[in-house]
């Protein structure tokens, strides 16, 4: 019992320090970190990170310490009174007529929005890596489903994001367009490619959905956008789309560029749509 107890206590240690790591080397550009020492040892609570720092440096690896004394209690006649908001402002009226910003409908939102988007181009990279020519369809339902379970998805709400993925996929997989961005017979083929771009004062990482050189020679950056429009006018979107993606893609281009990689071109694919908006990447001297 005791050695089985010892082998706990010391997983339980590791995980301790695990997630004091974790936490610490989220800090971008400062960390600070408050402890609580006790009034009658002085030292730190055990098993706390607090515990775990001094125990290995007592100057906290560096760290700039200041130490800072209980605060005296005021009394409680002293305290300020509590403030209390006694009237709600009036909301402002919802307009009855849409707006020229409503003009535009575009991106139907709601919970399974995002797992929806992480799905698709779960599968997109799958397919590509694979090869849509290789690819077998019969698994399809499966896979989301499985996917979307991952993204917390449960009952009416992942059924019906099971719909909505299937219709996505089903239109790709029957679309020139999505089977050329999705064949592996393209040269220097990338899927979900992770480059990073060393800026004046900090390193940028993006992560390109789909990348290749087609027979011309020409390195396409592209984009997945999951988004779905149920207006008329869809080439109000789709530059409406371009619009807000653009300097995003371009972006890329410029860490492309910096790679090395010419003759850029960017894309942005509508699953959902089977809609395509393309255009040449900024020249870079």
């Amino acid at each position: 019992y005791q050695f089985i107890r010892s082998i706990e206590k010391a997983k339980e240690e590791h995980e301790l320090r695990r997630q004091l790591y974790v936490a610490c080397t989220r800090a971008e550009s400062e960390l600070h970190m408050l402890g609580h020492l006790s009034e009658k040892s002085g030292n730190a609570t055990k098993h706390s990170f607090l515990q775990i720092l001094l125990e290995h440096d007592a100057t906290c690896f560096g760290a700039e310490i200041t130490q800072l004394e209980q605060s005296i209690e005021t009394d409680d006649k002293e305290a300020p009174a509590l403030q209390r908001i006694r009237d709600m402002p009036e909301p402002s009226p919802i307009p009855s007529e849409p707006t020229a910003h409503d003009s535009i409908a575009f991106a139907w939102a709601g919970a399974e929005a995002a797992p929806i988007g992480n799905a698709l181009h779960a599968m997109f990279q799958n397919i590509a890596e694979i090869g849509i020519e290789q690819w077998q369809h019969a698994n399809n339902h499966k896979h989301i489903r499985h996917l979307l379970m991952a993204e917390g998805l449960s009952g009416e709400l992942l059924e019906h994001a099971i719909q909505r993925c299937e219709k996505g996929l089903n239109q790709a997989l029957h679309s020139p367009r999505a089977q050329w961005i999705l064949s592996n017979q393209h040269a220097h083929s990338q899927c979900e490619w992770a480059i990073s771009h060393q800026q004046v004062d900090y390193i940028a990482h993006y992560v390109i959905d789909r990348s290749f050189e087609d027979e011309h020679g020409i390195r396409w950056i592209i984009d997945y956008k999951t988004a779905s429009h149920e207006g008329s006018n869809l080439d109000a979107f789709l530059e409406a789309e371009k619009q807000r993606h653009q300097a995003q893609l371009e972006r890329y281009a410029l860490a492309l560029h910096a790679m090395g990689h010419h003759n850029l071109r960017l894309a942005l694919y509508f699953p959902m749509l089977d809609a395509w908006q393309e255009w040449d990447a900024p020249a870079v001297e």
